[in-house]
């Protein structure tokens, strides 16, 4: 749920299995739709309903920056027993989401635990920052 940089910054990681995506968001970004045209993704553009929590998705990423919502996504998504990721919320969630790094053949995970994700995501820029050196 949500369409925004968080969203497309959670949906950039797992592109590579070619997973089935779906956002559910009113608006949408430039980079939401780049990712539509070159993989496996919908978009459904309105605010989030109950009823999207759906038992086929193997796993949930709330993403607004609307609190309530991403409060509602969590709670629905416990209830059906799926995998829920809050972005700004680890007690909301039943899984975090590393920050992660790839690079060639290569794929570099940082995690705090979900305790410290600024400092993940800045590990990770200063080691691209790096690898693009070694290039």
């Amino acid at each position: 749920m949500g369409a925004g940089k968080v969203a497309v910054r959670k949906a950039s990681m797992l592109i590579k299995s070619n997973p089935v995506i779906t956002f559910i968001a009113p608006d949408t970004n430039e980079n939401i739709l780049k990712l539509k045209n070159a993989y496996n993704i919908e978009i459904i553009k309105r605010n989030f309903e109950a009823k999207d929590i759906d038992t086929n998705y193997d796993f949930v990423f709330a993403c607004s920056n609307n609190r309530e919502v991403n409060k509602l996504v969590s709670e629905l998504s416990h209830q059906k027993k799926i995998p829920v990721n809050i972005a700004d919320s680890l007690e909301e969630s039943s899984f975090i989401m590393p920050a992660v790094l790839l690079e060639d053949d290569m794929m570099i995970s940082i995690s705090t635990y979900g305790k410290n994700p600024v400092k993940a995501r800045m590990i990770r820029l200063k080691l691209k920052k790096w690898f693009s050196k070694l290039k």
